[in-house]
């Protein structure tokens, strides 16, 4: 439950200067329909699927990321966490960027954090990598529906290094 009073007040602490009251993200860069989007409002992702797809670990499992609207050019700070109903856990931090072609909105992110197996998969060790990308329609107030997919291994750093891979309905909202 300490993770969720964090967050919380991460929420209601960061500053929401600039950009916190438009409906659009300023671009860092843009092309025809394509966008490369630099400072925008804060989000909050909520998601909701499976854990380790397609492995006798497979399990359901949640997420909440926080993705922070100030950025250095087009990359932008996030924290987040995961959990599924074997207990494992995952706490990362680490960077996004926003792309956006119409209102189709293309969101990688790479992060690394802590994970607590549980009595789910053993990954190797606690500091684990997680590479991510959500694919989501961007309505007309900026919240997004989507598809997001993420893999979380240790990139070797420990000697067994078997992954996950997560597949997860989301829903993002700016605030």
């Amino acid at each position: 439950m300490r993770w969720i009073t964090f967050l919380v007040a991460i929420i209601l602490l960061s500053p929401c200067q600039g950009m916190a009251q438009a409906d659009e993200a300023e671009p860092f860069f843009a092309r025809g329909n394509f966008r490369l989007l630099g400072d925008s409002r804060h989000s909050l992702q909520l998601s909701a699927g499976v854990f380790d797809l397609g492995n006798k670990y497979t399990s359901p499992a949640a997420a909440v990321e926080l993705r922070f609207g100030h950025k250095l050019g087009f990359i932008g700070p996030l924290i987040g966490v995961m959990a599924n109903t074997d207990g494992g856990v995952f706490a990362h931090a680490g960077i996004y960027a926003d792309m956006q072609w119409r209102r189709l909105s293309i969101t990688p992110a790479w992060s690394a954090g802590a994970y607590r197996q549980g009595n789910s998969r053993d990954l190797g060790g606690t500091l684990e990598l997680r590479s991510a990308l959500t694919l989501a329609w961007v309505f007309d107030r900026g919240s997004r529906l989507g598809v997001h997919l993420a893999h979380i291994s240790n990139g070797k750093l420990h000697e067994k290094n078997p992954g996950e891979n997560d597949v997860m309905l989301s829903y993002a909202f700016p605030f």
